[in-house]
């Protein structure tokens, strides 16, 4: 609990709720780059199972890379699990590209996410 208030509080964060007749549904996760801050990460973003398909994540990014042009923030970047073939799909109909990658470990399972960018500028004159 202490680390969720402290990512609250973080001036160079932000955090957005979803809500639906008073119940949380879904969620998001900025962190704006200390050191630079023309850059962002979108560490989470997450949308109740019985709520996808409605077009609320997009929304909810939506508000986010808007957040990313009030900062300043040029360039937002995420991973995502590379066998997330939905959420790959739906981060490049949005302008996400895949940058690269990374890994992790789950117990002894060695996982890889790929990291997607999207480029906030080119899209300030939407």
């Amino acid at each position: 609990m202490e680390r969720q208030a402290a990512e609250i509080t973080d001036p160079s964060a932000a955090v957005f709720v979803v809500k639906a007749a008073g119940v949380m549904i879904g969620y998001a996760h900025l962190d704006v780059d200390r050191a630079d801050q023309h850059n962002a990460l979108l560490s989470r973003i997450y949308i109740d199972a019985d709520w996808r398909g409605k077009g609320l994540a997009r929304d909810l990014l939506e508000t986010i890379i808007d957040e990313c042009g009030k900062r300043r923030v040029a360039r937002l970047e995420l991973t995502v699990f590379e066998n997330n073939a939905r959420a790959i799909a739906f981060y490049g109909k949005v302008g996400f590209v895949v940058t690269g990658s990374t890994t992790f470990t789950v117990g002894d399972d060695v996982q890889r996410d790929l990291v997607m960018t999207l480029d906030v500028t080119a899209r300030s004159d939407r």
